[in-house]
């Protein structure tokens, strides 16, 4: 086997094919590791200047491995350091490595640790946020890499999913399914309802759904206008391609909520769920999402992934969960003992709760400015500008482990 590392986006877009025909054989492929998911991500997201750090393993003429990753400057503690971290971090619920399902996947991260060892004067910490239980290199990766660096591994994300073949009727939550049947049932007998499932992509419900999303929720990362060109462009593609529905309901011919799922081997991805304030009252949203997993179910579906967070509704159909993890990996030269000390301070700031309370004033703060700059804008007859969120990994709470 040899591996060699990827420095341009010319480089990555010649092995299409190949990439396309690694992620065919991985074990559990997620949408975010194809092809058009991380091309998107280097043209509308990060640029196609963006600094490639790929590494890729060949046995022959295949492609049995891959990691795609680019490279930042950052500071970390105050001290600008080369970062490594997943292209699709940021706008992705997972990432990862890409392995051959039919090769040993211990040997083939060997194969990219020590690419990565041979750049290591290229690269101070490699940040691998966002890998999800559920594969087994998620695991592997930090014993591999833990033989030669120091590695911190942190616990990310809760995150909820409904196995519709061992879902079963004493797991659901019979008292909130039954309130929600109610709401249905009053809505249709009060007003005139229309409900579309499993629709291509609309420029103009997507707008109205992203008007009631950004009015509610100040700190989301679809607040960042790139974020928000990235989405438009890549979903309308998706739905092109049939992994994409746009759901939504009406009442008395007003749009009142829209769900927006991805879907790619029998798995479907709960991306964005909003309603129009006017019928909050009504519990609309969650009568959208029960006809919804009913849909997904009668059309053959394997899988429900509620994606990132643990709200409760998302536990009336289901009580399984899988975790995400990040690990951060140190490079061994001159800037590890800061580096080290910087990382582990972090993650304990986050796992005892202070990092979450400065999180929480500044984000108290950042939503006053926020009003301040739009108000100002209305008052000029021109939209204000909103700063960019952070893209770094940070903000979760969890164990802390260090090899």
């Amino acid at each position: 086997m040899r591996a060699e590392v990827l420095r341009s986006y010319g480089q990555f877009e010649r092995m299409k094919d190949d990439w396309t025909e690694l992620v065919s054989h991985m074990e559990s492929p997620d949408l975010y590791d194809t092809w058009d998911w991380i091309s998107a991500c280097l043209t509308d997201y990060h640029g196609r200047d963006a600094d490639l750090f790929l590494v890729v393993v060949y046995d022959g003429d295949t492609c049995v491995a891959a990691a795609p990753l680019h490279r930042l400057r950052t500071k970390v503690g105050g001290m600008p350091v080369r970062s490594l971290h997943w292209i699709a971090y940021g706008t992705a619920m997972y990432s990862g490595f890409c392995l051959h399902k039919d090769y040993n996947e211990s040997v083939l991260l060997k194969h990219i640790k020590d690419a990565l060892q041979e750049r290591s004067s290229e690269w101070d910490l490699m940040t691998l946020g966002f890998m999800n239980s559920k594969n087994n290199a998620t695991f592997l990766a930090r014993k591999v890499f833990g033989s030669s660096y120091k590695v911190y591994t942190e616990e990310a994300d809760f995150v909820p999913y409904l196995n519709y073949g061992k879902s079963r009727p004493g797991k659901w939550n019979a008292k909130e399914l039954k309130d929600i049947e109610r709401r249905q049932r009053k809505l249709m007998r009060e007003h005139d309802v229309r409900v579309e499932l499993d629709r291509p992509f609309d420029p103009e419900i997507w707008n109205r759904a992203l008007e009631w999303h950004l009015s509610k929720w100040p700190d989301s990362r679809l607040q960042d206008p790139v974020y928000r060109h990235f989405c438009r462009k890549l979903y309308a593609k998706l739905s092109e391609q049939g992994h994409l529905g746009m759901s939504y309901i009406e009442i008395d011919g007003r749009l009142a909520a829209v769900n927006v799922c991805h879907y790619m081997n029998r798995k479907v991805y709960g991306k964005m769920m909003n309603y129009s304030p006017e019928f909050a009252k009504k519990g609309i949203g969650l009568v959208l999402l029960a006809r919804l997993l009913e849909h997904y179910r009668d059309r053959g579906m394997e899988e429900y992934d509620f994606e990132g967070g643990t709200q409760d509704y998302k536990f009336y159909w289901t009580d399984t969960l899988r975790r995400n993890f990040n690990h951060y990996v140190a490079n061994s030269n001159r800037k590890k003992a800061y580096v080290c000390l910087c990382v582990w301070a972090g993650i304990f700031a986050r796992q005892s709760g202070t990092f979450r309370h400065w999180q929480i004033r500044f984000g108290e703060w950042k939503k006053r400015a926020t009003l301040r700059r739009r108000s100002a804008g209305e008052n000029r007859g021109e939209e204000a500008e909103d700063g960019l969120p952070s893209r770094s990994p940070g903000g979760f709470g969890g164990k802390l482990t260090a090899k």
